[in-house]
């Protein structure tokens, strides 16, 4: 009877009476879906990471130009040593933006994990800052009024 029985599931479901022939083809299709979402949110990850890059750098960019431009006034009001560090600031940040822009993806997740294995506590008083910035930013947004000019 145990015969027939296990005759009967192999003929009916193609598997063993164990399962196993149709759970490693359960798996194996799990496993490569899995692989194929996988590679996709890998993908849709670096596009997301290009394009913030590049805004980062446009940002700074936009910066820069201002603080140069600021720097003359800066100098006219306060006097040229002052106006000097307006420009050198102005300076400092446009090479970051085309450090930022030169530089691929992986080469700017080496650059933090470098920074961070060399100054972590560095690495942890900026992501603090960032995190309080980031928290008021927020909070500023959710205390707007909300005067129909824009929609959320």
């Amino acid at each position: 009877m145990a015969d027939n029985m296990h005759n009967t599931m192999t003929k009916t479901t193609g598997t063993d009476v164990g399962g196993t022939t149709a759970s490693k083809g359960i798996v194996a299709k799990v496993q490569e879906t899995a692989g194929s979402f996988a590679g996709e949110a890998g993908q849709a990850a670096r596009q997301a990471a290009e394009s913030g890059k590049d805004k980062a750098s446009e940002a700074l960019n936009s910066l820069s130009q201002a603080v140069e431009n600021a720097a003359q006034m800066v100098e006219e009001r306060v006097g040229p040593k002052y106006g000097g560090y307006a420009r050198q600031a102005a300076s400092s940040v446009a090479g970051v933006a085309q450090s930022l822009q030169d530089k691929n993806i992986d080469e700017l997740v080496e650059d933090t994990r470098s920074f961070i294995r060399q100054s972590p506590m560095v690495a942890f008083g900026a992501a603090a800052a960032v995190g309080f910035l980031l928290t008021r930013l927020i909070k500023v947004g959710a205390d707007a009024p909300d005067d129909g000019r824009f929609e959320r």
